[in-house]
């Protein structure tokens, strides 16, 4: 569920529901598709949200790829953990867990005005063995794994530490750290001060001689006592990281997790800060939008949890904050040494680079748009084709008045398509991949393999076109040459998102349509192409001719191979387009990056008005074999209508907010 799925469809589904129902279906999904075979690389497919290698960190000794993670409270019963592994998150909360079952005994309940949870205080749990069991078959790849440990109500110090050693030991195999809950039913605050320092300092030496990070968790709202009092004998224990949950009271018997504790929480950093000094490294909660995240870090925050902030937000906003944070980062640090922020490797030759040779290609598919389109408005067919059919045009012309202005709104087609392509390779290249941009890279290369393996269409429809094939064969090693060569560090161009506006709202409708765009043409070309290599006409097609197939090959055989030729290969154009269209629009939206606005007008402005133009010049007007171009040139229009705010337009709202961030 990317954030252009959720926020515009699934979030206002999942919300009409109760909390734990919604919860329920959302996780269920992302979990059952996590399980199939291919359901990760779909997960990928769609957020291609791997961390910049920048962002990688130390919580102590545990290095992580990001400073970013996701709290128990999202999935407390494991159901899409493997799924939200792949979010670009750098550890994950799992839990809690007790020795034995504790049931919920209050439901959870929305409070969308304060975007919060409630829950009730009494601790709840699954068993120590159900986790353990699922722990054993997860797949986590990279990111580190703690696991909340919890107790039963009225339970004794003495039970207690006893409980806790027991899910140490029957859990250290399967994750890299602990996180001891203080705050479920305050159980920590009704004990005595000696009771809770023997108890925290038997189970964190007992993690660590497991070789596990040891983490104690505390809520927002603490008077400076009651912090002193629970933090510092940890501290003494051993313990090094102290996480701060946005949690606050909100009845005798409830609690509630959410965006309203993030004050709270910055102000429990700073007294962390204050009485402990940097020793100790703080997992602080409550981020909703990558702002907070960039707050709390200026408050000494090491690293952020996203709990509440993943069902209010959208599953984008570990991505989004990774952006955000990597950018501040960089910014600072080049402030902090002008002659460099990371180390620079020595330029390298402009043709070693992958920009350059998917510019060249972009170009030359640029060039051959042009002609193609000057071939199809005038003569309409080539010398080698009157060759191939043994007939001249005006013979042709001579087997039905129509079939060369058939040919033509074929072919003008085609050319439209190869100038959306050259539109998007071009800026891809350009303003992306020589910017470093891994996913502008993939959709270049994906694209323009798709587009290649589209020319032995000819196997279907038996026709073989020399000057097409020499075409191909130098521009596939463009792509080869821009496939093996060097994509260079990552330059971050734009001003990341730093909050939920109007503008981002609305870009995620945007976002949608170009997303459906994308998907539409890769399967309008699907069809095109197998219609290309079999039947060749649609009833439409016939109409317009005002003839039948078995008439056309009666005379010339070779005629509809010919014909066949230029329908699948417009077949193909079409998935290369809408493969590039797809994958910008999945994965290459950042605000203020106009240029992917002019991008998307130049490729599809011309493409519809050369498709729809051409069908009217020649008389082709039927209005359901139409429908499909202004189908596509309405999404078109609407998407970049709802895309400009966001992207198109530089917000100095948003630029004097950033101004802010790095100068505090």
């Amino acid at each position: 569920m990317p954030d252009w799925s959720y926020r515009t469809l699934f979030q206002p589904l999942m919300f009409s529901f109760s909390a734990e129902t919604g919860r329920d279906l959302a996780l269920g999904a992302m979990g059952r598709l996590s399980r199939l075979p291919f359901g990760p690389t779909i997960i990928d497919l769609f957020g291609h949200m791997r961390p910049d290698a920048r962002l990688q960190t130390h919580l102590q000794q545990l290095p992580i790829d990001s400073p970013v993670g996701i709290g128990h409270l999202v999935d407390p019963h494991g159901v899409a953990t493997a799924a939200m592994t792949r979010f670009g998150i750098g550890l994950i909360e799992v839990g809690p867990i007790a020795v034995r079952e504790l049931p919920l005994l209050q439901p959870m309940q929305r409070r969308d005005m304060n975007k919060a949870i409630r829950i009730p205080e009494a601790a709840f749990a699954d068993s120590v063995d159900d986790w353990a069991e699922r722990l054993s078959r997860f797949d986590r790849q990279s990111v580190r794994v703690l696991a909340r440990i919890v107790v039963g109500a009225n339970t004794s110090a003495e039970q207690a530490t006893a409980e806790c050693l027991r899910l140490q030991s029957r859990l250290a195999p399967y994750v890299d750290g602990f996180v001891l809950a203080t705050a479920d039913e305050s159980l920590r605050f009704c004990w005595s001060p000696d009771a809770w320092r023997q108890h925290v300092q038997t189970i964190i030496t007992a993690i660590k001689s497991a070789n596990r990070l040891a983490c104690v968790a505390i809520p927002a709202e603490l008077n400076p006592h009651q912090l002193h009092s629970i933090v510092a004998p940890a501290i003494e224990a051993g313990c090094r990281v102290i996480q701060v949950e946005s949690r606050l009271v909100d009845a005798p018997d409830s609690w509630l997790i959410g965006h309203l504790a993030l004050k709270s929480v910055r102000l429990t950093i700073d007294h962390l800060r204050a009485e402990f000094g940097a020793d100790v490294s703080v997992i602080a909660g409550g981020v909703h939008e990558p702002i907070d995240a960039i707050e709390l870090q200026s408050h000494g925050a090491d690293c952020v949890l996203v709990d509440t902030g993943l069902v209010y937000s959208g599953p984008g906003l570990p991505k989004r904050i990774n952006e955000a944070v990597l950018y501040a980062s960089l910014a600072k640090s080049r402030e902090l040494n002008s002659s460099a922020s990371e180390s620079v490797r020595p330029p390298l030759p402009i043709q070693k680079y992958t920009w350059f040779w998917s510019l060249v290609l972009g170009a030359a598919m640029l060039l051959g748009a042009v002609l193609a389109f000057g071939i199809a408005s005038t003569r309409v067919i080539l010398p080698y084709d009157e060759v191939f059919v043994g007939m001249s045009r005006h013979e042709l012309d001579m087997i039905n008045p129509r079939l060369l202005a058939f040919m033509q709104h074929d072919r003008v087609t085609l050319s439209g398509t190869m100038f959306a392509i050259a539109a998007l390779y071009l800026f891809l290249s350009w303003y992306g991949i020589r910017q470093g941009m891994h996913w502008a890279m993939v959709a270049v290369l994906t694209s323009a393999f798709f587009g290649f393996v589209s020319f032995f269409w000819f196997l279907g429809f038996g026709y073989f076109d020399p000057f097409h094939a020499f075409v191909t064969t130098i521009m596939f090693q463009f792509l080869l040459m821009a496939w093996q060569g060097d994509l260079g560090q990552a330059q971050l161009t734009s001003l990341p998102n730093l909050r939920e506006t109007p503008a981002w709202r609305a870009a995620q409708w945007g976002q949608l349509l170009f997303v459906i765009h994308g998907a539409v043409l890769v399967g309008a070309g699907v069809v095109i192409s197998g219609v290309g290599c079999t039947d060749v006409f649609v009833r439409e097609d016939l109409q317009f001719m005002d003839t039948c197939p078995g008439d056309l090959s009666l005379a010339n055989p070779r005629l509809i191979p010919l014909i066949a030729h230029d329908r699948a290969s417009f077949g193909g154009m079409l998935i290369t387009t809408g493969l590039a269209v797809l994958l910008t629009a999945l994965w290459g939206f950042r605000q203020g990056m106009r240029w992917q606005w002019w991008m998307l007008l130049l490729a599809g402005i011309p493409a519809y008005t050369l498709a729809i133009g051409v069908h009217w010049a020649v008389g082709y007007t039927n209005w359901w074999h139409l429908a499909p171009a202004y189908g596509g040139l309405i999404l078109l229009v609407a998407g970049l209508a709802l895309l400009w705010p966001w992207l198109g337009r530089v917000d100095p709202v948003h630029r004097d907010e950033w101004n802010r961030l790095l100068s505090s």
